[in-house]
């Protein structure tokens, strides 16, 4: 009997495609670890410096899409039976995108004519025109990804989020200094322009010039903007802290900075690999005004997102205290590592209630609160460094209250929403946002980076495994529920 569910177990996981696109998703997250190792080495602090800032200024450009990928993604879980009007919203948010374009030859033009210090610091030119044809790719990309997640299409989800990394991670093995940044930059352009190719040619995007209407392109808009605002202002809470640590401090800070980025943002790029499927699914649980429901919804994305990454993170800490020993040049971000880590795992305790109020069709609650975050981030962070002039380091800190003021607000405007006043005390959603079971393991690791003690991490781990090992396993067995039954995220079902 027991051979019998273990071969059984065994057949649901190899015939699982959500499973092979969660490990597939995995393996390119290690392996874009390892290519973005290698480019810290032979880069060095310098020279990463001036690859990071063409990788913020590709950033700021592909959130430049007014919300259009979010909007469509709404639209089309909606119309899901409806295959005409479908059309209609795809060709219509396409030709919308067209019209982006324009925005970044102009911007891209603009540092052409004028002399921006903050460009001429980096030394980069001809550059810059790439990193253009790289966003406009982006943001033609972005809209059909969303078309093909809520297509349910994983394969070709998997080759455009895996493509870039394999050719970056051949261009690292094999070339070193100026050149390597060239052609990291050209293995993106290439990447986008395959990705382009395999939506378009994979027939899943529907594109009836006929269907192009102004209504339609204007009911996209009007969701849009109110999404593009939360997008844009929500992205620019961490890219504005960058942005002001290349500016005020040295190259060689901002790529240090860089590394710690890098290295924390694996976190949420390894619970991305599941969430990013669920989305349209979770859109269409939320179409309902039962409570109960809604609750159940938030629970299970609270354990199964929020406490997962915390999870992720003590196990990805210690690897890259491994990591800093071989770094040598590294060896002293340790503390801006935990502290951007924490940073980043920060954004999951909102995703549970964003993914609700975009749902319900509340993205003016979204955009308020990314709004006050980001204003709160800036006076910060130009505190902490004008006024208190800490070190680049600590810089962070000011991003993480303004994440968790973030998540503090869309838990309130959710409460509101739903009319469930009795959890509307701002003790109540501060004990929502930050249980006293995360709190504790936070507060070690906050220790371990003022401290710069490696050890104090295993600390932290023991605190959340004992803490928080009934959620842990309710984790696993929705693990095992997804590998049984991956069919549970198409929203048809």
């Amino acid at each position: 009997m027991g051979n019998a569910r273990l071969n059984n177990l065994a057949s649901s996981i190899f015939h699982n495609k959500v499973f092979g696109y969660a490990v597939t998703r995995y393996a390119i997250s290690a392996l874009h670890f390892v290519t973005s190792m290698i480019i810290a080495v032979k880069l060095g602090s310098y020279l990463l410096g001036i690859w990071g800032f063409l990788l913020l200024l590709r950033r700021y450009f592909q959130v430049i899409n007014l919300g259009i990928p979010d909007a469509v993604t709404v639209f089309l879980v909606k119309l899901k039976d409806k295959f005409q009007d479908k059309v209609s919203y795809e060709t219509n948010a396409l030709l919308l995108t067209s019209a982006l374009c324009g925005i970044i030859v102009i911007v891209t033009l603009s540092f052409y004519f004028f002399d921006f210090s903050f460009v001429s610091k980096y030394d980069v030119t001809w550059e810059l025109w790439v990193v253009c044809a790289i966003a406009i790719l982006t943001l033609y990309n972005d809209v059909f990804f969303k078309i093909y997640r809520v297509e349910g299409c994983i394969n070709e989800l998997t080759f455009y989020q895996s493509i870039i990394q394999i050719l970056t991670f051949v261009v690292a093995l094999l070339f070193n200094g100026r050149i390597l940044i060239n052609l990291l930059l050209f293995s993106y352009l290439i990447g986008q322009i395959l990705s382009f190719l395999v939506f378009i040619f994979r027939g899943f995007v529907h594109i009836n010039i006929k269907r192009v209407n102004y209504s339609i392109a204007k009911i996209i808009l009007d969701k849009a903007f109110f999404l593009f605002i939360y997008n844009f202002i929500f992205y620019l809470i961490l890219l504005s802290t960058r942005s002001i640590v290349s500016s005020h401090y040295t190259v060689a800070d901002f790529g240090n900075f860089t590394f710690a980025y890098t290295l924390a943002s694996a976190v949420i790029t390894l619970i991305d690999a599941i969430a990013s499927l669920v989305v349209p699914k979770l859109i269409d649980r939320y179409n309902t005004e039962d409570v109960d429901i809604i609750d159940g919804t938030i629970n299970i994305l609270r354990i199964n997102y929020m406490y997962s990454a915390y999870a992720i993170l003590e196990f990805l800490l210690l690897g890259f205290t491994v990591v800093l020993f071989f770094l040598k040049t590294y060896s002293s971000t340790l503390g801006i590592v935990i502290l951007m880590s924490l940073t980043v795992v920060l954004q999951t305790h909102a995703f549970p209630y964003t993914t609700y109020l975009m749902a319900k069709g509340k993205e003016k609650y979204l955009a308020l609160s990314s709004i006050i975050a980001l204003f709160v981030n800036i006076a910060l962070v130009y505190l902490l460094i004008y006024i208190l002039n800490v070190d680049y380091q600590f810089i962070i800190l000011g991003t993480w209250v303004s994440y968790f003021l973030y998540s503090v607000l869309n838990i309130y405007f959710v409460r509101l929403s739903i009319k469930d006043r009795h959890r509307l005390g701002i003790i109540k959603i501060i004990k929502e946002c930050m249980p006293i079971n995360l709190f504790l393991p936070v507060v070690i690791l906050a220790v371990a980076a003022f401290l710069s003690l490696w050890w104090v991490i295993m600390i932290s781990m023991a605190v959340y495994f004992a803490f928080n090992y009934k959620q842990v396993k309710v984790i696993l067995d929705y693990v095992l529920v997804l590998i049984r039954k991956p069919e549970i995220i198409n929203i048809k079902k």
